[in-house]
């Protein structure tokens, strides 16, 4: 395509290698939270969200320009593998909220069990009337 032909390439306009580079970022970000999540269960997640959170910022911004650009076969893949790795930190941000809320039943058990002795039941039996 000579440059006459060629579509004028305006400052601003987003373009292949950019939308690559911030899909590239993106599964980076993902990646490195999901890899903290399986590693480490007791993380601060407050960095990774805060990254996580710019991304989609950035997202948000290349989206107004999506409309223009042709998404081909390539990009399409992009798409694709940063749905896998992002379908994969769910799967681990899940695990580790099923973990949190297991532990959390399991110290509301003990708490309740250390507070009784045994003599009433958990359930409370109040008079017909105060219920």
């Amino acid at each position: 395509m000579t440059t006459a032909t060629r579509p004028a390439q305006r400052k601003g306009v987003l373009g292949a290698k950019q939308l690559k580079l911030l899909f590239a970022r993106i599964g980076e970000t993902i990646e490195a939270e999901t890899r903290m999540l399986r590693s480490n269960p007791v993380i601060d997640l407050t960095a990774a969200n805060t990254r996580k959170n710019r991304c989609l910022y950035e997202l948000n911004i290349v989206s107004r320009e999506l409309a223009r650009f042709e998404i081909d076969d390539e990009i399409r893949a992009e798409l694709s593998a940063l749905r896998k790795k992002v379908e994969g930190n769910a799967a681990a941000l899940r695990a580790q909220m099923t973990a949190t809320r297991d532990v959390i039943g399991i110290l509301g058990d003990a708490i309740e069990r250390a507070e009784s002795d045994g003599t009433y039941t958990s359930v409370s039996r109040l008079p017909a009337g105060y219920e």
